[in-house]
């Protein structure tokens, strides 16, 4: 099978994941956004389409993030449920290195951090949500069974 073939084929299945990026991650993300970080983790050899892309559409290249004191105290709920269950953002999860997004011209607007312990923004105390250490490499953060993220510590989904 040619290359064209296989790209039709499995534009699909790019397309659902896409999708599930945009709804994981919330309102901030765009389709085109989502679509070329998508591109980048499941099929690197294309990074000269998004790199043509992103010069169609400027802006300030690489991974930046946005205020956590500035979200709804919803959107700052779905997001601590999220970084308790799974430790780093949907976009972290693709483990795509910051370099390349920046090599190719992309603006991503990720998750900032939440406030640490002490902080008051008129929220709930975090201690510890977001680690340190990089994101797994490999996984999108995705099963084969549809359900997000992976078991946690007790074994639960």
């Amino acid at each position: 099978m040619n290359y064209r073939t296989t790209r039709w084929l499995l534009a699909p299945l790019r397309q659902l994941r896409t999708r599930r990026l945009m709804a994981q991650h919330g309102p901030a993300l765009p389709y085109d956004t989502a679509w070329a970080l998508i591109t980048l983790h499941t099929a690197p050899d294309e990074t000269a389409l998004v790199r043509a892309w992103a010069n169609e559409h400027p802006g300030t290249p690489g991974v930046h993030h946005d205020y956590w004191h500035k979200l709804s105290s919803t959107e700052q709920r779905r997001r601590r449920a999220w970084l308790q269950r799974h430790g780093h953002s949907p976009i972290q999860l693709l483990g795509l290195d910051p370099l390349l997004v920046h090599s190719t011209g992309l603006h991503v607007l990720d998750w900032g951090r939440p406030p640490e312990p002490g902080n008051t923004f008129g929220d709930e105390q975090v201690s510890g949500v977001l680690s340190k250490e990089p994101a797994p490499r490999g996984g999108d953060g995705i099963s084969r069974d549809g359900e997000e993220g992976s078991r946690r510590a007790d074994g639960r989904r």
